[in-house]
């Protein structure tokens, strides 16, 4: 099962719990505000009467919002003559006989396995088989009413249907297969197609709106359908930008296909209420309705998105400042991160680096983690740790990130796992301190690169300080992976060589770093001291390391 399937998947089963728990429906004020935004002319005259069949059934998801759709379409064929409507949520009337008195269908947020029953996990064996070849015949028989030259028009989530038992086909059909809804606030749309008359409505200018808006995955391609508008991205903030996870950044809300001798129009518009008494939403779902019934000319032609430059991918580093615990002068958590920033943006400057710091422990938003390249946590351990919650949702979110190949480096006490997560800090970052094995006693050593030939070291010589260099670090047994970065001798009375920063390269492609120093945030002023843990970040980010090491004068 591919990662997109389990995550359609997942989400059919949270949507599924709250079947029958759908918000309050429309108002009878609602009803008419519709009516009197519906357009009162229909941009093409019906070459012959019409039909349409609106279709709003749900097996799944059902949208409060599905009566305005309904009285939608009614108004838009009552006031322009532009088709008769009829309204049904009785699957017969996708029987052979029966659709074909239709010109056109309306999925109107229709949702999951509309033409299998309700309770047919449940039938037995004989009548299982009997609604699986009902089923069959309706479904084959919805194809043939669109690839032999009527039209389908798609409302919302009716792009959401059949995701158990015929997900390939109907996508392809309708021209994408929906993955997630990343968004539910307002968001600017831009026009792609302004010349196209199915988007005349708009008059040529993007616009802003406030609905749920959806991601596609494929077959979604601009090399495969027409598309009409899209979410312009360049308007939102990079942490809101980066929730729909497309590498194209690509994500078309409308558009018009054809399907054989049919065609299909598609609108993502349409969860909120308020979009029903849009009238340039309703201006443009007619002109769409009528492209579907062959009244409205338009060009379908695909038109691929123009081939650019590949535009170098952000790095991004987040930097997870735990509050302080120690006063001004240690485990000054935030203000060493702020330092941090500083330099790894001077050095990052037009390499296409970011850095965020994130302060108090933990983001408000857990999301602007989902495209770090690297986390590192400089913070009070165990109990306090900056991913320690009750819950265990912060170290489940690091779990799934850290699956995906991402970096992640800690700082002192931060080494400390989060209660419970020992063997999971030893596989992330190669080692932890050990309650009654580690020690941290409080020292003026030297310090040493302890492997001057990897890029970890690169820049940085011995140094002396003082500082509470935690050791007798719990590194796994015989692991391989460990890279010894900075060495001293400890403990004063019988001195032996001590790791006291360390790497990993793990197996999920991630890299994972520990520093037991950071007591005291002078320490921080030794140049040495800070291109090491500047050079770490880089590291575990997968940025190349100068040979001088990261520059931080």
């Amino acid at each position: 099962m591919t990662f997109m399937h389990k995550l359609t998947v997942a989400i059919a089963i949270i949507s599924a719990t709250a079947f029958g728990a759908e918000a309050k429906g429309p108002t009878a004020d609602d009803f008419a505000k519709i009516v009197k935004a519906a357009p009162d002319k229909a941009p093409a005259k019906p070459a012959k009467s019409r039909k349409v069949l609106v279709f709003s059934l749900t097996r799944s998801y059902r949208h409060a919002s599905i009566p305005c759709g309904v009285k939608a379409v009614e108004a838009m064929g009552a006031k322009t003559g532009a088709f008769t409507t009829v309204v049904s949520d009785d699957i017969a009337m996708f029987e052979p006989e029966k659709i074909k008195q239709f010109d056109a269908i309306v999925m109107n947020n229709t949702t999951g396995e509309l033409f299998l029953p309700k309770n047919f996990k449940k039938l037995p064996a004989d009548k299982k088989t009997a609604a699986q070849a009902y089923d069959k015949k309706l479904k084959k028989s919805l194809k043939d009413f669109v690839t032999g030259g009527k039209g389908l028009a798609i409302i919302h989530g009716g792009l959401w249907c059949f995701l158990s038992t015929w997900r390939q086909e109907y996508s392809e059909i309708v021209g994408a297969e929906f993955v997630a809804h990343p968004w539910h606030t307002k968001v600017s749309i831009k026009i792609d197609d302004p010349d196209n008359p199915v988007c005349a409505a708009f008059g040529g200018k993007g616009f802003d709106i406030s609905d749920e808006i959806y991601a596609f995955t494929k077959p979604y391609d601009r090399s495969s359908q027409r598309v009409l508008y899209s979410l312009d991205t360049s308007k939102m903030k990079l942490k809101d930008k980066f929730r729909g996870k497309r590498d194209d950044d690509d994500y078309g809300l409308g558009w018009i296909k054809q399907c054989g001798k049919g065609r299909v129009f598609y609108s993502a518009l349409g969860h909120d209420f308020h979009v029903y008494w849009n009238p340039a939403i309703l201006t443009h779902w007619l002109a769409g309705i009528q492209y579907a019934l062959g009244d409205l000319k338009a060009d379908a032609t695909p038109k691929p998105l123009k081939a650019e430059a590949p535009m170098k991918k952000k790095t991004k580093i987040v930097l997870l400042a735990g509050s302080g615990s120690h006063g001004a002068k240690a485990h000054a958590h935030a203000a060493g991160m702020d330092l941090f920033k500083k330099y790894l943006d001077a050095a990052g400057k037009d390499k296409g680096i970011e850095t965020l710091v994130i302060k108090n422990d933990w983001p408000a938003d857990p999301s602007v983690l989902d495209d770090a390249a690297t986390i590192v946590v400089y913070s009070d351990g165990w109990a306090r740790h900056a991913l320690m919650d009750k819950e265990k949702k912060r170290v489940e979110k690091i779990r799934k990130l850290i699956e995906r190949g991402v970096g992640l480096a800690c700082i002192h006490y931060a080494v400390c796992p989060p209660l419970g997560n020992d063997a999971d800090f030893q596989k992330w970052v190669g080692g932890f301190y050990e309650k009654g094995y580690s020690q941290n006693p409080h020292n003026n050593v030297e310090v040493r690169p302890g492997a001057p030939d990897h890029p970890l070291c690169r820049g940085w010589k011995p140094f002396t300080t003082n500082d509470e260099y935690y050791y007798k670090i719990r590194f796994g047994k015989d692991d391989k992976r460990l890279i010894p970065v900075m060495t001293t001798m400890l403990p004063k009375k019988k001195p032996q060589k001590e790791v006291i920063a360390w790497a990993v390269e793990r197996k999920d492609g991630g890299r994972g770093f520990g520093f037991t120093g950071g007591h005291f945030h002078k320490n921080w002023a030794i140049e040495d001291c800070r291109k090491m843990i500047l050079n770490a970040i880089w590291w575990t980010a997968k940025i190349e390391i100068p040979a001088q090491g990261v520059p931080c004068r």
